[in-house]
């Protein structure tokens, strides 16, 4: 076990001492931590230096799929609108996730705990867009910030 996997065992305590909880890691190094509407996945490998913090937002659609990852990838751009989490799909779970690694080095346990109180928050209006993508999202996303000029031409 690593020190950055120790501290963030002793954040996982303090986090649910606030809530009358026993949060701990399990042998995978992973604690689900679930609501009503999300659940929220802790990972912390052992000898690693970060942090993966996953929230389940919604089952894949099984109708209106071009619409609803073309609208995912739009709201993945420059992780504005994600505020530096990643929209992906998980698979096995058969679900959109919102997906967020960091380094624990520089973290107290004041920030893991606003970090993981963002990721829900925002989760949770991502989650609601994915749900409610209209039939057609043939929007107009340009990949650069208004102004910039990206044309590139071969030089002789």
């Amino acid at each position: 076990m690593s020190n950055m996997q120790e501290q963030v065992i002793h954040w996982l305590i303090e986090l649910g001492q606030q809530h009358g909880e026993s949060f701990q890691l399990d042998d995978e190094h992973t604690l689900k931590l679930a609501s009503d509407e999300y659940t929220l996945i802790v990972t912390a490998p052992p000898r690693s230096e970060m942090l993966y913090l996953t929230v389940v937002l919604c089952d894949l659609p099984a109708s209106n799929q071009e619409a609803v990852y073309e609208l995912a990838l739009g709201l993945n751009l420059h992780q504005e609108k994600t505020h530096g989490a990643t929209i992906a799909i998980d698979a096995l779970a058969n679900a959109f996730v919102l997906s967020y690694c960091t380094e624990t080095a520089h973290l107290s346990f004041n920030d893991f705990n606003n970090i993981i109180n963002n990721l829900l928050e925002t989760s949770q209006g991502i989650a609601i867009q994915l749900q409610s993508a209209p039939e057609s999202n043939h929007t107009e996303m340009s990949a650069f910030p208004p102004g910039l000029d990206m044309r590139m031409a071969v030089k002789p």
